[in-house]
C-alpha cells in the first residue's frame, strides 16, 4: 500500500478557512457559514474549506447560465 507524506509546516495557499474567506470578502464570520455552498465551500470531516482567493473570486463573478452572485 502507497502511503504519501505530507509537509503540514508548508504554506497552505490552496484553500482558505473561513476567517479568511470572511476578512478576503470583508463579511462577517456568520454570513460565510451561512452562505457556504454558494461560496463554494467544502466540508472535510466537520471542518470547512473553500477555495483559494482566485478560484473564489471567479466563482462569485462569473456568470453561470443567466445567474450571477452577488455580495
Amino acid at each position: 500500500m502507497y502511503y504519501s507524506t505530507v509537509d503540514i509546516s508548508a504554506p497552505k495557499k490552496d484553500i482558505l478557512t473561513p476567517e479568511e474567506v470572511a476578512q478576503y470578502l470583508r463579511k462577517s464570520l456568520s454570513w460565510v457559514y451561512k452562505n457556504w455552498r454558494i461560496l463554494g465551500g467544502r466540508k472535510l470531516r466537520g471542518s470547512l474549506f473553500f477555495p483559494k482567493k482566485e478560484e473564489l473570486y471567479e466563482f462569485l463573478f462569473y456568470k453561470r447560465e443567466g445567474m450571477e452572485v452577488r455580495i
